[in-house]
């Protein structure tokens, strides 16, 4: 599936490591496509509240279904990482961009991401080690990925693929 067949696609899951730009995609294919974007660290995290994660999981999976209910949308982000808040968006989805970039890249993107937006250095390492930790996970993320999604998924794994694949949305 290519950049030119995504034009058709009214329901978009975008996903990935953190740093790989899933936002900046999702902000550039709502340009493109004139669909509405959600972010789930910004649009779903403001609903979790306090608490152990298996308490919070009924409400974010409450909005990711309300959201992903309705006719048209693209989801960016892996929030929370679990198996069910992913599936429920990817067998809505028409089409699920699956960002795998190198570890050093993400790295590198989350550091200049929070000198630019002036975060606490504590926190940017703080992801950074996670996403240092993500590498063994990366092969089991993308087999569930392609097993919950199938024929849906879009690997990109660079930022040049990225910029092929969007030139292809076109207008």
């Amino acid at each position: 599936m290519s950049g030119e067949v995504v034009r058709g696609c009214r329901r978009i899951v975008i996903c990935g490591i953190p740093g790989a730009g899933k936002t900046w995609l999702g902000n550039e294919l709502s340009k493109k496509l004139g669909l509405p974007v959600y972010h789930m660290d910004e649009d779903f995290g403001k609903y979790l509240g306090q608490g152990d994660i298996e308490s919070r999981k009924p409400v974010i999976l409450g909005k990711i279904d309300e959201v992903s209910g309705g006719a048209e949308w693209i989801i960016d982000g892996n929030y929370p990482s679990h198996t069910e808040a992913f599936a429920v968006r990817a067998c809505r989805a028409d089409l699920v961009l699956y960002l795998n970039f190198p570890i050093d890249f993400c790295v590198e993107s989350i550091r200049r991401r929070g000198v630019a937006n002036g975060e606490p250095s504590e926190n940017v390492e703080a992801l950074v080690d996670r996403v240092q930790n993500y590498a063994p996970l990366c092969e089991k993320m993308a087999e569930q990925i392609t097993k919950i999604a199938g024929d849906k998924v879009i690997e990109l794994r660079s930022r040049a693929e990225v910029e092929k694949f969007l030139k292809g949305v076109g207008r």
